[in-house]
């Protein structure tokens, strides 16, 4: 999705001397759209996500609802708290 978003921005810069300006500035627009929607997913993943799994009373979940998912899945009570 990065990747993306760093292409959008470099054909959108580079597009700019053309003569579809409109398209150019829309795909750069686009592109740093993107790029700041990633950063916002990767600092919701870093900052909640460990938070959620440690706490889940915290976000409305039950207290044993990581350990039961992971007994679902066929993995031991405490996978999620290993992880984080």
């Amino acid at each position: 999705m990065a990747v993306l978003g760093l292409l959008a921005i470099i054909f959108g810069i580079l597009g700019i001397k053309s003569t579809r300006k409109g398209m150019a500035i829309a795909g750069l627009i686009l592109g740093i759209l993107i790029l700041l929607l990633f950063i916002a997913l990767i600092v919701f993943a870093v900052t909640v996500v460990p938070d959620m799994i440690n706490n889940p009373q915290n976000y409305g979940l039950p207290a044993d609802f990581w350990q039961d998912a992971a007994e679902s899945l066929g993995y031991d009570r405490d996978f999620f708290k290993d992880m984080f």
